[in-house]
């Protein structure tokens, strides 16, 4: 009397099972990141590359993080100084067609600085004339101010730009001056000195 045979099930019955889940759930990162990586891929590219250049520059500017962090500063202070200009500058053609000083101090763009409202009522108690003359001091204030952060940027910028001119060109001439007489020669009569003269150029 023979025994009924029970059929084995697939041992890959479980496994599939248990992977689709994880590939529905990789299938939608896999196109978040290659999404990624087409947007940002122009801007990241220059603090990934893994060349030697490329390299030698972002250690120059881990370095002189301090002259970056004052150029960057400088410059979203000076992007804030022009939207507070053009809101100074609304606030004065406001005070101007408004009625009032008191009507003036009820406008949204004030409304909107609850902390500022004690302040404003003292402001509208003010004469209209007085109160105009302020407001244009504070907007060529604010134009000063940008002037000077313009002026930080570009110094800031220069003396970035000169030192990794001189940390380059002087870590070439070393290298060239390593150089054995058999590589040396195998250069043509100044291209190393070329070479030496435009790599800060290059790299600003």
């Amino acid at each position: 009397m023979t025994r009924p045979r029970h059929r084995r099930q697939p041992a890959t019955a479980g496994k599939v099972t248990a992977s689709a889940p994880a590939s529905a759930l990789a299938a939608p990162a896999l196109r978040l990141r290659s999404l990624l990586r087409r947007q940002l891929g122009p801007y990241l590219a220059p603090l990934l590359d893994q060349r030697p250049a490329a390299r030698l520059i972002r250690a120059s500017a881990r370095r002189h993080w301090r002259l970056l962090a004052v150029n960057l500063f400088t410059t979203l202070a000076a992007g804030l100084g022009e939207g507070a200009t053009l809101g100074v500058i609304f606030l004065a053609v406001g005070l101007m067609t408004a009625p009032s000083s008191q009507q003036w101090a009820r406008l949204p763009l004030l409304q909107s600085l609850p902390l500022l409202q004690h302040q404003l009522d003292l402001l509208a108690a003010w004469p209209r004339p007085l109160l105009f003359c302020l407001l244009l001091g504070l907007a060529v204030l604010l134009q000063a101010l940008m002037g000077l952060m313009g002026y930080i940027n570009a110094v800031s910028a220069g003396y970035f730009a000169a030192r990794l001119d001189t940390e380059i060109t002087g870590l070439l001439h070393r290298r060239i001056l390593s150089l054995t007489y058999a590589c040396a020669s195998r250069y043509r009569v100044g291209d190393l000195l070329d070479y030496a003269g435009r790599a800060g150029f290059t790299v600003q």
